[in-house]
């Protein structure tokens, strides 16, 4: 198995969260990037148990079916995974490359009509077609501080098996021999 992470290269289709430095698309894709917690995606005035993960896949949008990460955060970053899965999010086809290639992770938030999410596009991945997707899961380092939600990083990671491919090498009669009950190639 092996695995390949998947980092924001734009914003993806919902685009609501402010930024905590700069201005534009570039600098909200470089903020949950950067590694660094005190730069951050976010959105205000929401209720802490209101967050919930958000992708959208094959043209339509999936919330966590099990609200995470909720009230998971704490006032500081804090690392959380979640497996993009039909039991996590109700309805998600399997995943393939094709369908990994167009997904966008994010963050759904809030209440009735105070609703805001973000998500974001991704790196193509480069691992084979023919690869089998094991796990597809989305990482991110979340706070909720100041009644803001906050996305100070978020990544989508694939664990994957390649195809393992034969290799059938050919043999003439005339590169064989026998010696001494040893079979010898040449």
């Amino acid at each position: 198995m092996a695995t390949e992470t998947l980092n924001p290269n734009a914003v993806g289709t919902t685009n609501l969260y402010s930024l905590s430095a700069g201005s534009g698309d570039a600098a909200k894709v470089a903020l949950v990037n950067d590694g660094d917690d005190a730069t951050y995606a976010y959105a205000g005035n929401f209720v802490e148990l209101a967050q919930k993960w958000y992708i959208r896949i094959d043209g339509g949008y999936i919330q966590d079916a099990g609200g995470e990460p909720g009230a998971d955060t704490g006032t500081s970053a804090t690392a959380l995974t979640r497996v993009i899965n039909s039991t996590n999010f109700s309805g998600c086809p399997t995943l393939t490359k094709a369908l990994i290639t167009s997904l966008e992770i994010g963050i759904y938030s809030g209440t009735a009509s105070f609703i805001k999410s973000q998500t974001f596009n991704l790196d193509d991945p480069t691992f084979p077609d023919s690869a089998t997707i094991n796990s597809v899961t989305i990482n991110g380092r979340l706070s909720y501080a100041s009644t803001q939600t906050r996305i100070h990083e978020i990544s989508l990671v694939v664990d994957y098996t390649a195809a393992v491919s034969t290799t059938v090498t050919k043999l003439t009669s005339g590169n064989i021999k026998i010696t001494s009950g040893k079979l010898i190639i040449k």
